[in-house]
């Protein structure tokens, strides 16, 4: 897990300063660069063989790059490979073409542009801010909170966060975040900023070139071949110790198994204390045990941690470690023991299964998508291996989560999100653009935690599942695909079994995928995760945590990076 961070303009504190607040993220040493206007740091976390030793900020033909992140499959040094992409101008091999997830930084000294960018599913993210016509830019907030004191604007929360959080369930939608003047680059946005004029630039995104329209030519084959190049390909570092977060669910599973040859491999599950009340959903005390199964059956070595009922008291280091609220502590707290026990059996890579259930269908209210009475598994012919036709009126206008947003809030404040927001890239499957919306409204909630919480450990955060290659496909994919569901109780090793929840099956996982996933995860009809058992499935009672834990928890960021 690497660094990026900058700021334009003479400033009351050093690059140095700057950028020593993130170098947890980057434990491999720290690189400048400054022309005196333009000020960019690089703190590098070591995962690739470097045969060039190629150092960043990268600085030749009067261009600058600093890049955080992997791209996949490559047989040339990532960096080199990215910074000729840029220095070529070929920002439409960025869009299509590459594979991996980024966050970087690229300056044109001669255009005196700076430009950031982030990957098209904002695996890694990147902040940034505008003071006094000056332009700042950091991997977290960290840095940009210590610049905002030091130029005494003061770290406060914007007017409607809490009508804003309760909205969205605590998923941020960039640019937006919780802080006045903080922002963040959406998935795939292109930010573009006039160092000699000092304002932004028309933006662009790594979604312009792209169609989400369904392709009813779907193969169910070179879906299976896809998905086992992707979940491999993303989970690759030679000589790397890498850990994958194990729920005992079927995306972390189906990771695990095709991985079970890779080498310093290993899985890590949280436990919780066993204590069961009221609150407590009984079936999600077993997700440990499962995933420990799971190991014994495909070889490979795993460890767990015991998270107790007392899990709040974890908050405030979530907050000092993140430099922002993202969730309650029932979310954060097991991802944080959950990397810190990576950490302490040397992984230097964490690995998850976030965002399959936005990706594959894989929630119950998925199933509002279609009317009761359609029948979408009888939209497909496996014998023509393609979909018949099917009517648009399945998919249910109502739930069409972008306008419903934007009708919530004052339309003019949404300008900048449209300005990168991938409206064009809506094909007429109503219900694909849905699940497109719910992957760009979450990303930043699931990656954001996850490469926070990670980087402060100095280890890198991967998301095989938002494999780009892997991903566009399925998103076209006919929704009547990924809904299928079984209609009949069905016998299945001797037992009648019935079928899971509608709208939670995860068609595209459950059959497609099912020679890679043990007995035990495969016909469970529990669905489980990372979220404490106690108050994981109870909305009233999570958004009484959410308000309670907010003002101390922000009140405690008031005090926390400053500059020496």
């Amino acid at each position: 897990m690497c660094s990026v961070d900058g700021f334009t303009g003479r400033q009351p504190f050093t690059l140095e300063q700057y950028a020593s607040i993130n170098q947890d993220r980057g434990p491999d040493g720290t690189n400048y660069w400054s022309d005196g206007r333009v000020h960019m740091a690089h703190s590098l976390l070591r995962i690739q063989d470097n045969p060039n030793q190629t150092s960043q900020p990268v600085s030749k033909n009067d261009k600058v790059l600093s890049y955080n992140g992997e791209i996949y499959g490559l047989e040339q040094f990532d960096t080199d490979y990215l910074f000729d992409i840029l220095d070529n101008g070929e920002w439409s091999k960025l869009k299509t073409n590459v594979n991996g997830m980024w966050a970087f930084s690229f300056y044109d000294t001669k255009t005196e542009t700076i430009t950031l960018c982030r990957d098209h599913f904002g695996v890694k993210p990147l902040y940034y801010m505008v003071i006094d016509g000056e332009l700042f830019w950091s991997s977290t907030t960290k840095p940009l909170i210590a610049a905002l004191k030091k130029l005494q604007y003061g770290v406060e929360q914007i007017e409607n966060y809490e009508e804003f959080e309760i909205f969205q369930d605590a998923f941020w939608l960039s640019p937006f975040t919780q802080f006045r003047y903080i922002k963040r680059l959406g998935p795939g946005q292109i930010l573009n900023w006039s160092v000699k004029h000092r304002k932004m630039l028309p933006h662009d995104s790594l979604w312009s070139q792209y169609s989400v329209a369904p392709n009813f030519a779907y193969d169910p084959d070179e879906y299976r071949e896809l998905a086992e190049k992707a979940l491999r390909e993303s989970c690759t570092a030679p000589n790397v110790k890498k850990c994958l977060s194990l729920s005992g669910g079927l995306d972390s599973t189906l990771i695990a198994s095709l991985n079970r040859n890779q080498d310093n491999f290993f899985c890590s599950s949280v436990e919780f204390e066993n204590y069961v009340d009221k609150n407590t959903k009984v079936s999600l005390m077993q997700e440990s045990g499962m995933a420990k199964k799971t190991c014994e059956e495909i070889g490979l070595p795993h460890t767990s941690v015991t998270i107790d009922r007392d899990y709040s008291k974890f908050l405030p280091e979530v907050v000092e470690r993140l430099g922002d609220v993202m969730w309650i502590s029932s979310r954060t707290v097991p991802r944080l023991e959950n990397i810190r026990n990576a950490k302490r059996n040397g992984a230097k890579i964490y690995i998850t299964g976030n965002l399959a259930d936005e990706l594959l269908t894989g929630y119950n209210g998925h199933s509002w998508y279609f009317h009761r009475d359609s029948q979408p598994d009888q939209m497909y012919d496996p014998a023509l291996k393609r979909f018949h036709d099917f009517p648009l009126h399945v998919a249910r206008s109502s739930v069409n989560d972008l306008p419903s947003l934007m009708d919530h809030f004052n339309r003019n404040s949404m300008s900048e999100m449209i300005d990168w927001f991938p409206l064009n890239a809506f094909g007429y499957d109503q219900i694909n653009n849905n699940l497109f919306i719910r992957i760009l409204c979450s990303t930043d909630s699931f990656c954001g935690l996850t490469d926070g919480l990670a980087g402060s450990f100095g280890i890198e955060s991967r998301v095989p599942f938002l494999h780009q290659e892997f991903a566009k496909y399925v998103m076209r994919i006919p929704s009547a695909h990924k809904l299928r569901i079984p209609w009949k109780r069905e016998q299945r090793s001797g037992e009648t079994v019935g079928s899971p929840k509608y709208g939670a099956y995860k068609w595209l996982i459950r059959e497609e995928m099912k020679d890679y996933i043990p007995d035990h995860v495969l016909y469970n009809e529990y669905k489980v995760g990372f979220s404490t058992p106690w108050n994981s499935r109870s909305y009233g009672k999570n958004l009484m945590k959410r308000r309670s834990e907010n003002k101390p928890v922000f009140d405690r960021l008031q005090n926390m990076f400053a500059f020496d």
